[in-house]
């Protein structure tokens, strides 16, 4: 079985696992609407938890196939020295749960059983939504205005290039997760009241999704999973061009690839990500290109220093 595709069935395992445990408990509570703030910053808590907890997991497994910098990035980080960023996460974690809990308060969020298709598909609607809105407006104009103009904001998430590892997403400041983060909820909310919508309100569950994949796209593994729709993971490489921003330090400003609709790019991207991050993996046994001769080299990028 190809990392691709065992990635995608474990961590499609892993966290609908997870969303089956946390619908017993939330069911549990006997008004869902006003237990809904505390439902979704719990869920913020406990899926963050558990994507360390998963990171951890994908280190262990294929932790020998991955860039040096990363492998020592994890290995710091495991041996229980890396207090600057443990600091990080508990900041980080406080407010997005905080933030959570606000959201919930003025009735941005609900909660209905899991086990109804049409939940499901509204969860993935939802968390779409979330991604697409978030794309098209802080991650296309903000991002990089961020780079250009207040960079100083978002220099400490931009800490971690050829090292980074699924904790880089907790390596951000306040204001940077503010402005870039936020407006999620407050566009998708708007845009179905728009459209008519009789119930504008967010699945707790799309939102943790949504959080999850953003996460996600800074982990050791390329191949993780962005939206759990196998077709669109596997059409474009989310994590390859996050990582690639990362590593440059420009460039790539946007989570959704739309570049990779021209599949030169694409291809070009994954020859790129191997060279740059010392790996092999084999990104041309899935989309069925040949390798090319190129040779990609980091070392004489335009990579933009702090």
């Amino acid at each position: 079985m190809h990392l691709s595709t065992f990635t995608f069935v474990f961590d499609a395992w892993y966290y609908s696992s997870f969303l089956y445990v946390y619908n017993d408990f939330a069911l549990s509570f006997p008004d869902l609407t006003a237990a809904a703030p505390l439902l979704a910053a719990i869920g913020i808590a406990c899926l963050n938890i558990i994507s360390i907890i998963h990171e951890c997991l994908q280190y262990y497994m294929i932790g020998h196939m991955v860039g040096k910098e990363q492998q020592q990035k994890m290995a710091k980080v495991l041996s229980g020295t890396d207090w600057h960023l443990y600091a990080n996460f508990l900041k980080i974690l406080a407010f997005i749960t905080s933030s959570a809990y606000v959201f919930g308060m003025i009735g941005f969020f609900e909660w209905t059983d899991l086990r109804n298709v049409r939940v499901l598909f509204k969860i993935f609607v939802d968390s779409i939504a979330l991604s697409i809105f978030k794309d098209i407006t802080s991650m296309y104009f903000i991002h990089p205005m961020m780079h250009k103009h207040l960079y100083y904001l978002h220099r400490e998430h931009h800490k971690p290039k050829l090292d980074c590892t699924l904790f880089a997403s907790y390596v951000i400041g306040i204001p940077d997760i503010v402005i870039e983060n936020t407006c999620g909820p407050l566009l998708v909310r708007a845009g179905y009241f728009l459209l008519g919508r009789q119930c504008t309100q967010i699945h707790i569950a799309a939102y943790l999704l949504s959080l999850n994949a953003d996460a996600g796209i800074h982990s050791i593994n390329p191949f993780r999973p962005y939206t759990f729709i196998p077709f669109i993971d596997s059409f474009f490489t989310f994590g390859v061009c996050h990582k690639l921003h990362h590593a440059l330090n420009r460039d790539y400003f946007t989570s959704w690839p739309i570049h990779q609709f021209n599949s030169a790019k694409k291809q070009e991207d994954c020859e790129r990500y191997n060279s740059y991050f010392g790996t092999n993996f084999e990104f041309h046994s899935v989309y069925g290109w040949k390798k090319s001769d190129h040779v990609y080299c980091y070392e004489t990028e335009n990579v933009r220093e702090d």
